[in-house]
């Protein structure tokens, strides 16, 4: 299924929107959910505001979510300000370890069609209950700007507007550092889901700017 929108905040709203609308029953780690499947996400403008829905942070306040999860602590994870929490050890860690190489062959060859950042080792990770869901990021220079795509094997609603703006934020970086303009932002994703607790919240997030009916 493909998403197609201009910032990261309305590619959020559009996939609950779809998620709510179009999404299939089915299990994941033993909990009932409704998923997407085969989902793939292209922003056109990551760095348009808004970045983080409004209605995202409606849901969040509904289901009580941590600030763990929330836009301030994923930017001062990924900038290296803040070198703690989840994001940092499992996906700032790994990332910024592979920053400097990544960051030397976007320079010396521009053209180059595989500068991959990889974040999952299959003889570490396969079978593991910590296996990262963000698989791998590559990034490309194309016409003077820096796309990126980003791949996770599985997203919750609830974290994947987080992973939008991280990375996106990590693209920015890349790009400053290589001094080219950011380009489109694209997010694949194996299994979109979102449990069956927290389908009633989204839809009375999603639904908040509606007129009432007379």
């Amino acid at each position: 299924m493909d998403i197609l929108s201009e910032s990261t905040g309305e590619a959020w709203e559009k996939l609950s929107m779809t998620l709510l609308g179009s999404g299939e029953r089915a299990t994941v780690e033993n909990e009932p959910v409704v998923e997407i499947r085969w989902l793939n996400i292209k922003v056109n403008r990551p760095l348009k505001e808004p970045r983080i829905s409004d209605k995202f942070n409606d849901f969040c306040k509904k289901i009580k979510l941590g600030e763990d999860w929330k836009p301030m602590p994923y930017f001062l994870q990924v900038t290296g300000k803040r070198r703690e929490g989840y994001w940092w050890n499992v996906y700032g860690k790994p990332l910024w370890e592979q920053m400097s190489k990544l960051e030397r062959i976007l320079k010396e060859n521009p053209s180059y069609n595989k500068p991959s950042i990889v974040l999952r080792d299959s003889v570490k990770h396969l079978g593991a209950r910590n296996t990262p869901c963000l698989v791998y990021l590559t990034f490309l220079i194309r016409n003077g700007k820096l796309e990126l795509g980003v791949h996770f094997d599985t997203n919750a609603v609830e974290y994947i507007q987080g992973n939008m703006y991280g990375l996106s934020e990590v693209q920015k970086i890349v790009a400053e550092k290589s001094r080219l303009k950011v380009g489109t932002y694209h997010h694949y994703c194996d299994s979109l889901f979102a449990g069956e607790k927290r389908l009633l919240h989204l839809s009375e997030a999603m639904r908040l700017d509606e007129k009432p009916r007379v």
